[in-house]
């Protein structure tokens, strides 16, 4: 007598395959799903639709009677298919079976094998199927589990080496521990690695560790000497006591209502009723008050955070000048020293020199200075630093409109131009002959000289300009 499965025949056609959702046209009624099949060729059938002849294959997905998906692996993804048509068969794989008579439960078919059946005898298609299985022996779950919703009920013994989750619902017998081959305990029950030691328990015992034993016992709170410890009125709810003892400090004719009257404890601390009853004040009360000392460098007339006061003109940030020149200021918070008398004749002012620089400029970036000169001055030479376009103007409106002038225009009559001059090469002087007459055209007249600066250099600089002039208005 052999064993056969019970879905035998050909096999089933497949009669097209769908690219887009990667499903194969054939009739279903005999494929299961996690089932290995394999596409085979025979007589006039033909491979389409992607797969390969004779490669394992598993049921993917049976979608209805006559559409199903297949993948390479068991539960993996469901092959992509190339759409094709004919006549292709799929055969389920065969399992090699022992000749004694038995049912089988195969797991990744999920086909059950019979054999001794009679003529119109058959057996059952799944586990499912049998409401009562019952086993003739050991279940050797060979490094598989047992896994699903629902329960596992069990009268007798659990024999386990580890049992890595939780153990759920009442335990009608006990935690034994680990045992040896004849079923003597060699060893406390743990759990998360820490042994119990429970034995009978009694009313009114509680689990606790046991630090010596380095284990979990059962033990019972107890007072010490006919007095109730803190313990007992925590966890024995007691609200009458003789006495209570904490920390070693005992009190008596104690009455636990709603609250400790603070007159019944003992050994209570001294509260002050005024100032009068502080001592060793002198950390926080100051001594009287001293007067506070610009020069003093300790004690409590030291003033903190003492302002810097400037000795000099040079401290405020005003560069120093020469013997016998004054001070004077543009009339917009600048200062500068300058000579204003001396020289040629009584009356008349010595020639001086007036310098401002420029910020950072491109190659033909332009830059607007302000030179510190006279109300009206004798312009007698310009020295550039490198080469640059450097105009002068009466005023800052006169120095806008003329921004977009071209270096080869002259300027119009009566524009505000002063006077322009265009270097070569760097601290180049240019002399003005005859002398040239400016003056500040702002209302009141300041001694602000408005310039524009063009870097015709070769490179990115600051550009500094030097004016000799000669004071000609107070």
């Amino acid at each position: 007598m052999s064993y056969q499965p019970l879905f035998l025949g050909l096999g089933t056609a497949v009669t097209s395959t769908d690219s887009n959702n990667n499903r194969l046209r054939g009739e279903t009624a005999n494929l299961r799903q996690g089932q290995p099949v394999r596409f085979v060729v025979e007589g006039n059938n033909m491979i389409f639709g992607g797969v390969i002849a004779n490669t394992v294959y598993y049921i993917k997905d049976i979608i209805d009677d006559e559409f199903f998906t297949v993948s390479t692996t068991l539960n993996g993804d469901v092959l992509e298919l190339t759409d094709g048509e004919g006549f292709m068969l799929v055969r389920t794989i065969q399992k090699e079976l022992p000749t004694e008579s038995l049912r089988k439960v195969d797991s990744m078919f999920k086909e059950i094998y019979t054999s001794g059946f009679g003529q119109g005898e058959t057996g059952i298609l799944s586990v499912e199927e049998d409401t009562s299985p019952s086993l003739g022996g050991n279940l050797n779950l060979n490094s598989n589990e047992i896994s699903g919703p629902g329960a596992i009920n069990i009268t007798g013994n659990i024999n386990a080496t580890v049992i890595s989750g939780d153990l759920r619902g009442v335990v009608a017998g006990g935690l034994i521990g680990p045992v040896d081959e004849e079923g003597i305990r060699t060893g406390l029950p743990t759990i998360d690695g820490l042994p119990f030691e429970l034995g009978s328990p009694e009313a009114g015992q509680i689990i606790a560790w046991n630090g010596p034993g380095q284990k979990f016992v059962l033990t019972s709170l107890q007072a010490a000497s006919g007095t109730d410890t803190l313990n007992d009125v925590l966890f024995r709810g007691n609200t009458s006591l003789e006495s209570i003892n904490v920390n070693g400090v005992t009190t008596t004719s104690l009455t636990v209502t709603n609250g400790i009257d603070y007159s019944e404890l003992v050994n209570t601390p001294n509260i002050p009723a005024d100032v009068s009853d502080l001592t060793d004040l002198t950390d926080i009360i100051p001594p009287a008050q001293v007067q506070s000392d610009w020069n003093a460098v300790s004690g409590l007339g030291v003033i903190l955070n003492k302002p810097t006061i400037p000795s000099t003109l040079l401290d405020l940030g005003i560069t120093d000048g020469t013997n016998g020149q004054v001070l004077t200021t543009n009339g917009s918070g600048g200062f500068t020293f300058t000579t204003v008398s001396g020289g040629g004749g009584a009356g008349l002012g010595s020639r001086v020199t007036a310098t401002a620089t420029t910020g950072a400029l491109a190659i033909n970036a332009i830059g607007n200075i302000s030179i510190s000169g006279f109300k009206t001055y004798a312009l007698l030479a310009m020295t550039v630093e490198i080469p640059a376009w450097v105009r002068l103007y009466t005023s800052a409106a006169a120095r806008a409109a003329d921004a977009s002038r071209l270096e080869t225009q002259d300027p119009q009559p009566g524009s505000g131009v002063i006077a322009e001059v265009i270097t070569t090469s760097n601290d180049q002087t240019v002399l003005f002959t005859p002398a040239t007459i400016g003056f500040n055209g702002d209302i009141p007249a300041t001694t602000t000289v408005y310039a524009s600066v063009k870097n015709k250099g070769s490179g990115v600089a600051t550009i500094q300009v030097t004016l000799a002039l000669v004071q000609l208005e107070a």
